[in-house]
């Protein structure tokens, strides 16, 4: 739900953002390290002998050993107590989250590759 609803507004007119000030991107970054925080807020609880299950969202729920711990765990993500006061960066590695500005680049640097293969294939080049 998040990934439909913010990252892909995240991701709109990526072209756009391109070469742009740090400046102008700054408001972007903390919209998505709130959708961070949600996503892993949002995990369920799990106990330590508890086999994980998988969410079926490309998240699963990792063996831990209590909530509030970052990490990867076997199947993906780890609950955490994430606040608002709370680092990001691992959180954003955990989910294997670009920040914004990187986001930006590497979505343009798939698409120029796409584009470069499609003409390939046509013999375009």
């Amino acid at each position: 739900m998040v990934t439909s609803l913010v990252l892909s507004r995240l991701d709109y007119c990526n072209s756009v953002l391109t070469n742009l000030p740090a400046s102008t991107l700054k408001p972007l970054q903390p919209v998505q390290n709130a959708a961070a925080r949600l996503v892993l807020n949002r995990c369920p609880p799990i106990s330590p002998n508890h086999n994980s299950p998988n969410l079926g969202l490309g998240l699963g729920i990792g063996l831990g050993n209590g909530i509030g711990r970052i990490g990867i765990g076997r199947n993906g993500v780890e609950p955490l107590n994430l606040s608002r006061q709370s680092h990001i960066t691992l959180a954003l590695q955990q989910l294997r989250w670009l920040q914004v500005q990187y986001r930006i680049t590497f979505k343009i640097a798939v698409q120029n590759t796409i584009q470069q293969s499609i003409q390939v294939l046509h013999g375009l080049r």
